[in-house]
């Protein structure tokens, strides 16, 4: 149930909005120093070292090229390395998430470790299809009035017939962060395999919603 999940999560969501209220340590304009004529220098030392501890996490995970090793299975399989190479880091920088990579979105997980200590990421299969409206065009033989046209015989006559046609967008992988705020889950367990469900709550607008359910 929602609202149970909900109840057992509260206090650590009230603890969690807290600190991420104070966390970054910056000051709004127009600040007095201590004394009359003071410095009201102020240096955010919380930001500067999530900041760096982000840069380097980031590093971590994208310095080696490709983030990834393929080994053969099989001796056949050593002709195929390489190929399989190209496809899985192609894949990656260029086609996942509806062809934009996956850089952005594994920086803002990376960025929600380091802000709250919890990060949150869902890896699933996407398929997007557009329809539209395409107009085709077919020559028919047509058979006049044989008096009007002097015995000329049968003509040629462009048709043109508007169909409706679907055409894949994209299909393929969706790596994609996740609000602590829309996801649910038992509050006795200690990780997400050991919860007996899981909820992940997404915000659609009646267009959207009107999509997947053509």
């Amino acid at each position: 149930d929602v609202k149970e999940y909900d109840e057992g999560r509260r206090e650590w969501m009230r603890k969690r909005r807290d600190f991420l209220s104070h966390w970054n340590e910056y000051i709004t304009p127009g600040r007095k120093g201590a004394w009359k004529e003071s410095s009201d220098l102020h240096m955010p030392l919380t930001m500067a070292i999530a900041k760096a501890l982000h840069s380097r996490l980031v590093q971590a995970v994208f310095s080696a090229d490709p983030p990834f090793v393929v080994l053969p299975r099989e001796q056949n399989d050593a002709d195929k390395i390489e190929v399989v190479d190209k496809l899985m880091s192609w894949v990656l920088k260029d086609y996942i998430n509806n062809r934009e990579g996956v850089f952005k979105e594994v920086d803002n997980w990376i960025w929600d470790c380091v802000e709250s200590g919890v990060g949150l990421a869902k890896l699933r299969w996407e398929r997007k299809t557009r329809k539209f409206i395409d107009v085709e065009e077919r020559q028919e033989l047509v058979a006049p009035n044989l008096e009007e046209l002097g015995f000329q015989g049968a003509q040629q006559e462009t048709i043109e017939t508007e169909l409706e046609k679907e055409e894949v967008v994209f299909d393929g992988p969706v790596f994609e962060t996740i609000a602590p705020e829309d996801f649910y889950m038992d509050a006795n367990s200690k990780s997400i395999d050991d919860s007996s469900s899981i909820v992940h709550r997404i915000v659609m607008s009646r267009s959207e919603l009107q999509e997947r359910a053509n």
